[in-house]
């Protein structure tokens, strides 16, 4: 089964995560680069939808079972390299040319949730799933760039109550706080309105690169930052 699908439908690429709970691992973070690039280089393109054909999950984040089997087996390049990776694919949708929309179908956990706000836009379902980062409660510290850009799509009040506790969020609560745009009742009512907002998004690649790129300067700089603490895994507890 082929961990990514990529279809069109009008002028709107959507990335589908095809692996169940989609979790991140170094063969996730090269396809899932690989179909990025290709829907970004396709000039047809107006906006990209990240969805997942899960009935569940949406992403449940990074494969914390594959991060310590290696590093228990000392392959510390590896994960490096996926950390790497990761950042590539949060950098490159962060300041994406072409808009990019969250069609959140289920659970969003951990580096899950942090893809979901990697994008412009988020949409979510009422009837199934929580976004949540676990991270408190796994031993994963943020990356300086995970903080920047988590807060460019979450209040930093809200941000900090849900990150300090672990708290898992439906749809509803999530759309009261901004993180999401809208909380459908179901799949159906889901797919339908992140497609109709999706049409919406015929812009200028040039001048919606340069406003990110100004709007976004603090997270350009915190993923320089992020180095150190790759280099040195301390990311790990």
């Amino acid at each position: 089964m082929e961990r990514f699908l990529i279809k069109q439908k009008e002028k709107i690429a959507y990335i589908i995560m095809n692996n169940k709970e989609n979790k991140h691992d170094i063969v996730f973070a090269n396809e899932f680069l690989e179909a990025l690039n290709y829907c970004i280089s396709d000039k047809t393109i107006n906006s990209i939808i990240i969805t997942s054909s899960d009935e569940k999950n949406f992403s449940q984040g990074i494969d914390v079972d594959w991060v310590h089997k290696n590093l228990k087996e000392k392959n510390y390049d590896i994960v490096k390299k996926f950390l790497y990776k990761i950042n590539e694919i949060f950098e490159k949708i962060i300041f994406s040319c072409v808009p990019t929309i969250a069609q959140i179908n289920g659970h969003a956990f951990g580096n899950g949730a942090l893809l979901a706000c990697s994008c412009d836009f988020r949409f979510s379902r009422k009837d199934k799933g929580f976004f949540c980062f676990p991270e408190v409660d796994i031993g994963i510290p943020f990356l300086p760039s995970m903080i920047e850009f988590s807060k460019k799509a979450i209040n930093y009040q809200f941000y900090q109550q849900i990150v300090f506790t672990g708290k898992r969020c439906i749809a509803d609560e999530l759309e009261k706080e901004g993180v999401i745009l809208f909380s459908a009742a179901s799949l159906e009512e889901l797919e339908l309105t992140t497609f109709e907002f999706a049409k919406t998004l015929n812009k200028n690649r040039s001048i919606y690169q340069k406003l990110k790129n100004r709007i976004f300067a603090n997270i350009k700089e915190a993923f320089e930052k992020d180095k150190q603490y790759i280099e040195n895994l301390d990311i790990f507890v």
